[in-house]
């Protein structure tokens, strides 16, 4: 019984953990949806010895996210605007009022 009940905590303490890879940015473990909770604000923002600013991207809540829910933003590429649809990438966020692309 003990043997059983190491193992399953051992388990649940592996679930918990994750590791990132910090090669390029964080926001490439973002999703897009057609119904964020996320939005891109842009800010300048200090940056080295000289105090100079520089243009920074940050991710901010535009509702409230629930315990457990995968935080996402609108990816709105609009290099695809122009583009014909068959070259566009399908949205598979499921939302209600998905765009049917990104």
């Amino acid at each position: 019984y003990q043997r059983r009940v190491r193992a399953r905590k051992r388990r649940r303490r592996q679930q918990r953990e994750f590791h990132v890879d910090m090669e390029g940015t964080l926001a490439g473990f973002v999703n897009h949806s057609c119904n964020p909770n996320a939005v891109v604000v842009e800010l300048y923002a200090p940056s080295g010895a000289d105090n100079a600013r520089e243009l920074r991207y940050f991710l901010q809540s535009c509702r409230r996210i629930e315990k457990g829910e995968e935080i996402a933003f609108d990816y709105n590429w609009s290099y695809y605007d122009d583009v014909e649809t068959t070259q566009k990438i399908k949205c598979l966020c499921g939302a209600d009022k998905c765009k049917g692309f990104i």
